[in-house]
C-alpha cells in the first residue's frame, strides 16, 4: 500500500467505532432511557428531618452512569440508569432507574466518600 492510503486506516477504525457505539442505543433502549429519566425528575422524599429531603430534579448529580445492553434478537433492550446525588443539606442518595421501579436509598457519608472518591464533597 502507498503512504497515502494510510491516513485512511484511522478514519475507518473511528467510523466503526462511532457506528458500533450508536447502534447499541436504538429505538428500545432510548425509550428506556427517557422512561428512567422520568422517573428520576418524579423523585420526591421528605422527612421530618430537613437533611433527609430530596428532590431529585433539584439536587446535584454528583455522579452518573448508564448501563446500555444492546437487544439480540429474541432480548429485549436493557437500560440502567445510575446516579449519585447530593441535596442542599450535602446528604447523598443513590438514584437507580429504568425499566423496573425506580430504586432511591440515602447514602451514608462515609460509603458516599468511598464511591465517590474524589467528587467527594464536606
Amino acid at each position: 500500500m502507498s503512504a497515502s492510503v494510510w491516513w485512511f486506516l484511522p478514519a475507518i477504525v473511528i467510523l466503526i467505532m462511532l457506528f458500533a457505539s450508536t447502534r447499541v442505543k436504538g429505538p428500545a433502549v432510548l425509550k428506556l432511557k427517557e422512561h428512567a429519566e422520568q422517573q428520576f425528575q418524579s423523585v420526591e422524599i421528605h422527612s421530618e428531618e430537613a437533611c433527609y429531603c430530596l428532590v431529585a430534579r433539584e439536587a446535584e448529580i454528583v455522579m452518573e452512569d448508564e448501563i446500555f445492553k444492546n437487544p439480540r434478537s429474541n432480548s429485549p433492550a436493557e437500560y440502567i440508569l445510575k446516579r449519585f446525588l447530593r441535596n442542599a443539606h450535602g446528604e447523598y442518595f443513590l438514584f437507580i432507574g429504568g425499566e423496573a421501579a425506580p430504586y432511591i436509598k440515602h447514602v451514608e457519608k462515609r460509603l458516599a466518600k468511598i464511591e465517590l472518591g474524589k467528587r467527594y464533597k464536606e
